[in-house]
């Protein structure tokens, strides 16, 4: 009994978000609903201007050592990054085209609403600068969400099924449309995994 119990709680599960996912989906469709950037006065958060770090904290570095330069803030507590995510930070840190990067505030941090009722918080926001001798701008936003192997299951496929419907509607507007600040901006949301985080992440810088 409990078996069969479990078993039809996970297929009305399904049920329920299959028709939760149609329905989002046709109120994009419908200009019912909006795709936009929510700023923090209307109610959703934006990178603060500092945040608070529990002391005392070990601060992390890159890889080979030195200190990052690239985040956005500092300092860089250990204990806020897995191994994956300690790659992909130095990988970034060390990119000649990066603008800053950021470790998003999981719970506090900017978050990517869908049809499910639980937030995406991505594990990186970084921006790259905008072509040669533009080092006072950015020109494309990148909101990232790093996945080992391990994690290659329903709930990312639902992320990455977000993220994509993210991408084709930040393609149909222009970005002042969304938010005045984003003028002449790029977004793109992206999940990589494990295996292929680093040739994703050369592709996107090369962009």
């Amino acid at each position: 009994m409990v078996f069969v119990l479990e078993e039809l709680r996970k297929r009305l599960e399904a049920e329920r978000d299959r028709l939760a996912e149609g329905v989002f989906n046709r109120l994009l469709d419908e200009d019912k609903m909006r795709f936009m950037v929510v700023l923090h006065d209307l109610g959703m958060n934006r990178p603060p201007e500092a945040i608070e770090i529990r002391k005392p904290v070990i601060k992390a570095t890159r890889l080979d050592g030195n200190q990052f330069v690239m985040n956005l803030y500092d300092p860089i507590p250990a204990d806020s990054l897995n191994s994956l995510e300690h790659r992909v930070a130095s990988f970034l840190d060390e990119q000649s085209r990066l603008y800053f990067w950021y470790r998003n505030i999981p719970h506090h941090g900017y978050y990517v609403q869908g049809w499910r009722k639980s937030r995406i918080y991505a594990d990186f926001i970084f921006t790259t600068q905008d072509g040669v001798g533009a080092e006072e701008d950015y020109r494309k936003v990148f909101v990232l969400e790093t996945k080992g192997l391990h994690l290659k299951n329903e709930n990312t496929e639902y992320k990455k099924s977000v993220f994509a419907v993210c991408n084709q509607h930040a393609k149909r507007k222009t970005w002042h449309e969304l938010a005045p600040a984003m003028r002449d901006k790029e977004i793109t949301y992206e999940v990589v995994f494990q295996d292929e985080w680093e040739k994703r992440l050369n592709e996107l810088l090369a962009e």
